[in-house]
């Protein structure tokens, strides 16, 4: 289990670091926690931005500078 308070947190390390890495049945229970962030009635507002980010591609544009990162 783990627990994230901070939405920042969520957008710049959990998300970028899990994102398209996990296989199976653990990826798709990822992809459907970021696509609740848009459809559920109980998640803030705050929230709301990550999944935009995740609707617009955010998250596939930002692999190449990770991928940058961890090589360098």
């Amino acid at each position: 289990m783990l627990i994230v308070r901070e939405v920042g947190s969520i957008k710049n390390t959990i998300i970028p670091f899990f994102y398209k890495k996990l296989k199976g049945n653990k990826g798709k229970q990822f992809l459907e926690w970021l696509e609740k962030f848009g459809s559920d009635s109980k998640v803030p507002a705050t929230f709301k931005f990550i999944f935009q980010l995740y609707r617009s591609g955010f998250y596939d544009r930002k692999q190449w500078f990770y991928r940058w990162t961890l090589n360098n």
